[in-house]
């Protein structure tokens, strides 16, 4: 991940900066995924979430950023313009960003004690993957539905208008927002993998990334390149 010209690299127990390589405060861990929202570049791992907020000399590192997340697994960082997002094995928590207060989003979940591995959401709705369920919750009226989803590890959502896409251990999961059907994007489309770990969209194509490799997806017509 590269931003202002800082490279940041996490993988097997390893943070590496060379901006923050001489703080001796900051704590190595497994790291499983890092989040730059504004000034602030939110850090989660196997121990818990961590925070740097500001540059140079003047940043400070806020570890554990949240007490209830100390050495408890967090997965997924996602931020939208109202929250960020901490998904984590005790469930889901956001921070408000005009307030900076917490909120326990774990009461709109239908399995409060589940861990949720990721999250999406736009100016309607919030989108919230737990083992082997999607919760959707609505901004405007607060009402929540669900979708049964047969597939226990997802690592990576993102949506648009119409579509949610989720990176998972059984393929590229693609559900249709309006009338909440859902299909399994895997080797008998093209990929080279069923593990995917990764998805974004850009000019109307998917880039996916497997264990196996990086594929652009023309997902409308079923063309891999």
């Amino acid at each position: 991940m590269a931003e202002n010209g800082i490279i940041w690299v996490s993988y097997e127990s390893l943070f590496y900066t060379e901006v923050f390589a001489q703080i001796d405060s900051f704590v190595a861990q497994n790291l499983n995924c890092i989040y730059l929202d504004e000034n602030i570049l939110w850090i989660g791992g196997d121990k818990g979430l961590f925070a740097i907020e500001g540059e140079g000399d003047s940043a400070k590192i806020i570890a554990p950023a949240h007490p209830a997340l100390f050495e408890k697994k967090v997965w997924n960082i996602f931020a939208d313009s109202s929250y960020v997002f901490i998904c984590s094995e005790i469930g889901l928590i956001a921070k408000e960003k005009q307030t900076g207060k917490w909120l326990d989003i774990n009461s709109f979940l239908p399995t409060q004690s589940q861990a949720v591995h990721c999250v999406s959401s736009d100016d309607k709705e919030v989108w919230i993957f737990q083992h082997s369920i999607a919760t959707i919750i609505d901004k405007q009226t607060g009402n929540v539905n669900e979708i049964a989803l047969p597939i226990s590890i997802k690592r990576k959502a993102i949506m648009d208008k119409n579509n949610v896409f989720v990176a998972s251990d059984k393929g590229l999961i693609h559900i249709e927002r309006k009338g909440k059907n859902f299909r399994i994007i895997s080797t008998t489309e093209g990929l080279p993998s069923t593990n995917t770990y990764d998805v974004i969209q850009k000019d109307g194509f998917l880039w996916i990334a497997t264990d196996r490799g990086l594929v652009r997806f023309d997902w409308k017509n079923s063309v891999l390149f």
